[in-house]
């Protein structure tokens, strides 16, 4: 099962982030990740999601992804299945920083897709 590669989406950030997910039936079961050549909070925030996501049924996958872009995107979220996140929960203030979130957050969807 080979990592997949995932670059960032904004102008003049070179993040890069590598992840392998394994999914086992309506679980996933494994998640791993490479950040070699990410910032730290791309580093910080793909460690905390694949230690929350580890071991969960997809439906609640789902919902702790959901809740991590509603976060993002300053609306309304519940960070109780994986309150690790709420570290970054001010992190609409710093605009150059929230890409650092989206990108690990829209590979980890594409993947699960």
């Amino acid at each position: 099962m080979p990592f997949l590669t995932f670059r960032s989406l904004e102008e003049g950030c070179g993040d890069t982030i590598h992840l392998l997910i394994k999914k086992k039936g309506d679980c996933l079961e494994k998640c791993f990740f490479s950040g070699q050549q990410s910032c730290l909070i791309t580093v910080a925030v793909a460690n905390i999601l694949c230690s929350c996501l580890e071991g969960k049924d997809l439906k609640l996958v789902q919902k702790i992804l959901n809740n991590c872009q509603a976060m993002i995107e300053k609306k309304e979220y519940n960070l109780e299945n994986c309150p690790d996140l709420q570290v970054f929960s001010d992190i609409s203030r710093f605009p150059h920083r929230v890409e650092c979130i989206k990108l690990v957050v829209r590979a980890i969807i594409k993947i699960m897709n």
